[in-house]
């Protein structure tokens, strides 16, 4: 692990060779795109195949993403994490599946002022067909930064998550031109973010503050980055407080 941590600092995507199918789109296509476009391009690219190469040595989880992106027609908002937790801790098959992750809860504070809205009534689990439902009529868009990851621990924790691969932020907002609202729910999610932003924006970009947003140009759209707190309960906040941050995003 130590061995390899000496080189993964110089990795900034994975990207797949040849050609594969494109969970965004319906052309085979690269899968995704490196975040440089300099002739860096051919280190990084041998690097990221080095490092993959000695974690499947050692026999360390590598997973990759396990759900489509959520990406409506209408799309105007689009939210994004980390990556999904193990699948024995989900209790749907969509975002934020953790029974004690409190997105849905804050959702339902937000636009029913009922938490258990979105809670199937006497099981611990969420409403999956209302959500989407929810989701679609709203216009919300969800998917992760990371693609493929090394989870270091058998956790729900950021901290224990390296990415191997990112996602590439302009695949996801290219079929919603409406969307010009990037919200990240928590802080490997920005700092990931943050990466491609400064390689894609027409200005110098920096962290948002907690609860607050940046503007700037990226992606070839004007673009609104709101850096909201995470609704994992580790996050030391409670969740009429999360929910206060959380309104500022539908005004």
């Amino acid at each position: 692990y130590l061995f390899s941590c000496l080189f993964f600092y110089d990795v900034n995507a994975f990207p797949a060779k040849g050609t594969t199918k494109n969970p965004i789109g319906k052309q085979k296509q690269p899968l995704y795109i490196m975040y440089r476009e300099d002739n860096r391009f051919l280190t990084d690219s041998v690097w990221s195949y080095f490092v993959f190469f000695i974690y499947l040595c050692m026999d360390m989880t590598v997973e990759t993403h396990p759900l489509q992106p959520f990406l409506p027609e209408n799309g105007h908002i689009l939210f994004l994490g980390s990556f999904p937790p193990p699948r024995e801790r989900w209790s749907m098959d969509f975002f934020y599946p953790n029974w004690i992750n409190d997105f849905w809860r804050i959702m339902g504070l937000i636009f029913h002022d009922d938490a258990q809205h979105f809670v199937v009534p006497g099981e611990k689990r969420f409403d999956e067909a209302r959500i989407k439902e929810f989701a679609s009529a709203q216009g919300l868009a969800f998917f992760d930064t990371a693609y493929r990851v090394c989870r270091l621990q058998d956790n729900a924790s950021d901290a224990h998550l390296q990415i191997l691969e990112p996602s590439s932020v302009a695949r996801l907002l290219s079929p919603m031109p409406q969307c010009h609202t990037i919200v990240t729910t928590g802080g490997k999610a920005s700092e990931e973010l943050l990466m491609q932003l400064q390689q894609h924006s027409e200005s110098p970009v920096s962290l948002p503050a907690i609860g607050d947003c940046v503007r700037l140009q990226a992606f070839g759209r004007e673009l609104c980055w709101w850096r909201m707190p995470s609704t994992s309960r580790a996050y030391p906040l409670s969740l009429a407080k999360k929910a206060d941050y959380y309104r500022r995003l539908f005004p």
